[in-house]
């Protein structure tokens, strides 16, 4: 009886296993069609993907496109090109950076001068982890008046962005380690 249990566990177990695995094979082969269907060499995909499963294992999340991150449906992540000086959200066209961060979100970029990667959120009291370091810029678009707030290794609030609506370059996120947009500290 009870090797007949164990092997019906291990039964579920493997076909959880292989139903995760050919989900995670579709997902996968529909990045790699975006990839070429955006340009990208098989050696740029295979870049750019490294630099997604970096962010993953920095902030957490869910990767949807070959170039975006999910995080928890309240902020997301969007990873330049390889070759390319400013983020796109390939869903959108984009004729400049500013264009993927709307109207009352704060946005987080991994360069100066609005470039490189950008985090953008849009859900107020959400503390999400900065995966950026040395200098970068933001935009704060939010509502006029209101600011993020920046906390430090420990989780300590350390001080608040400009007011919106602002955008300086450059900005030191060496020093941030959580960003929550805006809300009560």
């Amino acid at each position: 009886m009870r090797a007949s249990r164990a092997a019906a566990v291990i039964g579920v177990i493997l076909a959880a296993l292989t139903t995760g695995a050919a989900r995670a094979d579709a997902h996968t082969a529909n990045f790699a069609q975006q990839a070429r269907q955006a340009g990208l060499t098989t050696t740029e995909a295979a870049s750019l993907q490294r630099r997604v499963e970096t962010y993953l294992a920095r902030t957490g999340g869910t990767q949807v496109a070959f170039n975006k991150i999910d995080l928890d449906g309240k902020a997301d992540l969007v990873l330049a090109l390889p070759g390319a000086r400013s983020a796109r959200d390939i869903s959108r066209s984009a004729s400049y950076p500013w264009s993927v961060c709307d109207s009352d979100w704060f946005c987080a970029f991994s360069q100066e001068n609005y470039q490189g990667d950008i985090l953008r959120y849009y859900y107020c009291a959400y503390k999400l982890s900065m995966p950026f370091a040395g200098f970068g810029s933001y935009v704060n678009i939010q509502t006029p008046g209101t600011s993020a707030h920046f906390y430090d290794s420990n989780g300590s609030y350390m001080y608040d962005s400009l007011a919106a609506p602002y955008a300086p370059t450059p900005f030191n996120w060496t020093p941030v380690y959580w960003i929550k947009p805006c809300g009560a500290i």
